[in-house]
């Protein structure tokens, strides 16, 4: 454990130091300052950002990913730490947790040797490092983390289906479903092929039932996320993810990116085959695989589990390497749904995750003397060959938090991810910054202030004449909204032609008008879900603790 330990903090080292370098998807520190202000202003589940799309507000959090924020969140309450820094520290978890994951993960199979020789090549994994340091991929990156930790929850709840690994898999099922929704829909279909496989050598309808009830629980506890994203996807416009640039037909790999090239950028993805960034496999994964496939077909025999589940696991990352490359065309355009995964490059993050595992099966290589050079051999050359990428293109010493969530560079994350959750009755997306006041569409009425927190807005209104107000917020369901004079009147509002934005009809008189962002049907129920998971997991924790069954579940 304590090399496996090294060499992933290694791979974290260059993250740390003063300012902050530049990331794709740099929204980073934006996303963490938004989770913040939900917090502050007791929005909790985060759902509506008040910032994004140029100070309109997005449901970011209605459809993002949020477990990394919300780890961000709680080490900024424990720590007096910059938010800046706060970032730079979850980046370092996802690679050293990734890493150690697999250390536990494969030392279930291939002993210690086996899983530091895993362990280190996942962690030098150099699609781990464009993750990190090129692409800025904060969810994909913690989804790499907990995917051992879900195989191995998996592997032991059905070894021995007691509560403990129940809840262990409930944990993890939970962690990747409130990860990153693409990365979940990847994993899915080769998880389920490890899940089988298990649960036909181990064929009990016990071992089945805690599998089931596991899973089931898992996805209750990230209910109050995945039920609002499955119901109210229909929400947002949805085609925005997969036209353009995001289409799959421009993000193929090839052969020579994938297992020859040695090219390491800080670009981008592009149409052709002249990309700024990396694909590579890794030299030292894909020469491990064929050493630890030959090995494996040699000592093949029915009762070999290792070498039948070392093959399978090369197999299926033989599979996902085809999906990165354009003869898989056939799938894309077969499979539904699997457009939105974008990128087909991503297959990437589950085939060297699949080639690290399957390699600690050198450690079952013959002769004591080879198998310990071979081991040494292995960790050094990925080191030599791949330790190098663990780093960005440049720092900026002078960034703060003050400087990035202010001016030019506070505008510029605002408008990052303008057409991201889009409502269905956006025609156009705003182009410039939200006004400071609401707008008066017809009519004649003052209105010289506006308050706005992540869930509220509060502005008084002096109207002459019945008028209607388009209030700088874009709608979504469901925001309300009252005039507050008297016993409070809740009064009609709808999305305004073209820009989707809240309007409201107000009566000739002088207004207190509140505006406030509350609960759907599906996030209440997604809610509920979560909440009744979490007092089963607590109450299965108290019974089992004082040595009784829960569920039939020791």
């Amino acid at each position: 454990m304590v090399i496996a330990l090294i060499i992933s903090v290694l791979t974290a080292l260059r993250l740390f130091g003063p300012g902050y370098f530049p990331m794709h998807d740099d929204l980073q520190v934006m996303r963490l300052y938004e989770l913040e202000k939900c917090f502050a202003d007791g929005q909790i589940p985060c759902r509506w950002v008040p910032d994004m799309n140029f100070g309109f507000g997005q449901a970011m959090f209605n459809f993002y990913s949020t477990l990394p924020y919300y780890l961000g969140v709680l080490i900024r309450i424990v720590l007096p730490i910059s938010i800046l820094t706060t970032v730079k520290i979850l980046f370092a978890i996802s690679l050293v947790g990734g890493a150690l994951g697999m250390y536990s993960l494969s030392r279930e199979f291939f002993g210690h040797r086996g899983a530091i020789i895993a362990s280190a090549l996942y962690a030098l994994a150099p699609y781990r490092a464009v993750n990190v340091y090129v692409r800025g991929a904060m969810a994909e990156s913690f989804s790499l983390a907990i995917l051992p930790f879900l195989w191995l929850s998996i592997y032991k709840v059905i070894k021995e289906p007691n509560f403990k690994n129940s809840a262990f898999v409930a944990l993890a099922v939970c962690a990747l479903l409130m990860t990153h929704n693409i990365s979940t829909f990847v994993y899915f279909g080769f998880t389920a092929v490890w899940t089988l496989f298990w649960l036909f050598q181990k064929c009990k309808t016990k071992n089945l039932r805690a599998l089931i009830f596991s899973s089931v629980l898992g996805v209750a506890l990230a209910g109050f996320f995945i039920v609002p994203v499955a119901i109210e996807q229909s929400l947002v416009q949805g085609e925005l993810f997969i036209s353009d640039y995001s289409n799959y037909t421009g993000h193929f790999t090839t052969l020579n990116q994938l297992f020859i090239s040695r090219f390491w950028g800080y670009g981008g993805s592009i149409f052709g085959e002249n990309d700024g960034m990396a694909f590579q496999v890794g030299w030292p994964h894909w020469w491990a695989a064929i050493l630890v496939g030959i090995s494996a077909l040699s000592q093949l025999t029915r009762k070999n589990r290792q070498s039948i589940m070392v093959l399978g696991l090369l197999a299926l990352s033989l599979f996902s390497l085809f999906m990165t490359h354009n003869k898989s065309t056939f799938l894309w355009e077969t499979l539904p749904m699997i457009a939105f995964v974008q990128f087909p490059w991503r297959f990437l993050g589950i085939a060297v995750f699949l080639l690290s595992l399957a390699s600690g099966g050198i450690s079952n290589f013959p002769g004591k003397v080879f198998k310990k050079l071979l081991f040494i051999a292995v960790v050094i050359t990925a080191l030599v060959f791949n330790f190098a990428y663990f780093k960005h293109e440049r720092t900026y010493d002078w960034l703060t938090d003050e400087i990035k969530l202010s001016g030019a560079d506070l505008l510029v994350q605002q408008g990052a991810a303008a057409q991201d959750y889009l409502p269905v009755t956006v025609e156009s997306p705003p182009l410039n910054t939200a006004p400071g006041k609401p707008v008066l569409v017809n009519g004649e009425a003052e209105l010289p202030n506006l308050t706005k927190t992540s869930s509220t807005f509060f502005f008084d209104a002096n109207v002459s004449r019945e008028s209607e107000v388009d209030v700088p917020i874009i709608y979504f369901p469901n925001w309300e909204v009252y005039l507050l004079e008297g016993q409070g009147k809740r009064i009609d509002a709808a999305p305004s032609e073209i820009e989707g934005l809240i309007r409201i009809s107000l009566p000739a008189g002088k207004h207190m008008v509140y505006g406030k962002f509350v609960s759907t049907p599906a996030r209440i129920l997604g809610n509920a879900l979560s909440a009744s998971a979490f007092f089963i997991l607590i109450a299965g924790a108290v019974i089992t603790n004082n040595k009784r069954k829960f569920l039939g579940l020791e």
